[in-house]
């Protein structure tokens, strides 16, 4: 993304249980940063639409998979409920 938006992209990221890795200058970009996170699977579906609302259409983002991770807290007790429901 433009390095305009850098900062609200890292807000964006955190606020979507993103953990920021770090981030540089793009390198062949001049103007353009890259951020470098580990984001879960659950919040990728609409981040490209957050990201070009975000950045005026112009950022973008590419996603693999890296790992699993345990599910804690209200997300847990809603996976527990969505499971037992699915078996009932």
């Amino acid at each position: 993304m433009p390095n305009a938006f850098t900062s609200r992209v890292q807000r964006l990221i955190s606020s979507q249980r993103g953990q920021i890795l770090g981030y540089d200058v793009k390198p062949g970009w001049a103007g353009w940063d890259e951020v470098v996170c580990n984001m879960p699977a659950a919040e990728i579906t609409d981040m490209i639409i957050e990201l070009r609302s975000l950045t005026l259409g112009v950022g973008s983002f590419v996603h693999r998979f890296d790992h699993l991770q345990e599910v804690a807290g209200k997300q847990a007790d809603r996976v527990v409920q969505e499971r037992q429901g699915v078996s009932a």
